[in-house]
């Protein structure tokens, strides 16, 4: 191992706190997601509310810690020679030692599979909320005279249009 390895070895020691800090901030949004879309189907306002205010209480600390996260790229890119833009750790793999080097690749891994999961669920939520928005309008359309595109009409006659999916069955 070259002397060079070992001064970016030591460099990308905090990295690995903001990684694992980073992990669990992604578990921690695919909790409130998953909370998100109980409280939506359970129709539990005070869930809402909570999950509301959890939110914007967690949001200085999510500042705090994307702030931690560019300072970190910067001076890491600063020392790689290239703009924090281009610096990403698949570049940092090739210059730290074949153990760091592992270790990153280990959790850049992890990082791209929660993200993808986080992806997912995003998504998933999106289509409910979605769902909700359609049968919510078609209810206020059935309600407020728009009864030629309405579900139920004011005397409960069902008009349902079959090629309308009520929710997305797709996961």
């Amino acid at each position: 191992m070259n002397t060079e390895s070992t001064l970016w070895d030591q460099r990308v020691e905090p990295l690995f706190d903001l990684l694992d800090a980073e992990q669990q901030r992604i578990e921690a949004t695919l909790r409130q997601l998953d909370a998100l879309r109980a409280a939506i189907i359970k129709r539990d306002e005070n869930a809402l509310r909570d999950l509301l205010e959890q939110i914007a209480g967690q949001q200085p600390a999510a500042q705090q810690h994307e702030d931690r996260r560019r300072r970190l790229q910067a001076d890491l890119a600063a020392a790689a020679g290239c703009a924090p833009e281009e610096f990403n750790l698949s570049r940092l793999c090739t210059l730290v030692s074949p153990a760091k080097r592992a270790a990153l690749r280990a959790r850049q891994q992890d990082l791209q599979r929660d993200v993808r999961r986080l992806r997912g669920e995003h998504r998933l939520t999106t289509l409910l909320l979605r769902d909700c928005a359609r049968i919510n309008q078609a209810l206020l359309r059935c309600l407020l005279g728009d009864v030629a595109t309405a579900t139920y009409d004011a005397r409960g006659q069902s008009d349902w249009a079959v090629e309308t999916p009520v929710v997305s069955l797709r996961a």
